[in-house]
């Protein structure tokens, strides 16, 4: 969060500092190239700030893991003030994910489906969200949202036989044999090519 914050805070900066030497004439042709360049290297350094934002917010849900078997009301509690105000569409995804995850440790997976709902789940980047967000939509007995969620989860990570597994399941559950016997048989192949893949 830090670094968010100095990051905008150099942006701001920058910004004035550029209307202050466009409108003095100070550098000249110069200006345009100078400030494109600049430009350019606060949208990397943006991309990495709120990666490491993200990640550092991921690390810190993880840590409250025991909060979340222990009490469900507290955790969802602390996971709805973290999305205050939050405007990123992946820290979004992810906390509301989160928040689904203490409704469905109290047992109340209709609540549970219904925040699953507000999520644009293809655009989710994290395999382990989709399968959280797949998850649900199993509970509520949704299956084939569940596996086009899963199928999305494996083309990001293809080598996941615990995906394979889990679509082989829920297409028995739905009573499509053939279709179980297909991912199966991948889920086989996948276990024959490398034994030691999860």
């Amino acid at each position: 969060m830090k670094a968010r914050k100095i990051y905008w805070a150099f942006l701001l900066v920058f910004l004035i500092a550029a209307i202050w030497l466009q409108t003095t004439g100070a550098l000249g042709e110069a200006f345009w190239g100078l400030y494109g360049i600049i430009i350019a290297g606060f949208f990397v350094g943006g991309v990495f700030v709120n990666r490491r934002y993200l990640q550092d917010l991921e690390k810190e849900v993880k840590e409250m893991n025991p909060l979340l078997e222990q009490e469900p009301d507290k955790y969802i509690d602390v996971m709805e003030k973290a999305l205050q105000g939050q405007r990123s569409r992946a820290m979004q995804a992810m906390l509301l994910t989160q928040i689904g995850k203490g409704y469905m440790a109290k047992g109340d997976y209709e609540t549970a489906m219904k925040i699953a709902d507000t999520i644009d789940w293809r655009r989710v980047r994290s395999t382990s969200l989709l399968t959280t967000i797949a998850q649900v939509y199993e509970r509520n007995a949704e299956y084939q949202d569940a596996k086009d969620i899963l199928l999305l989860a494996f083309e990001r990570a293809p080598i996941g036989k615990g995906l394979l597994f889990k679509l082989t399941d829920l297409a028995l559950r739905e009573g499509n044999v053939p279709e179980a016997e297909a991912y199966y048989r991948e889920f086989c192949d996948l276990a024959v090519d490398d034994p030691r893949q999860n």
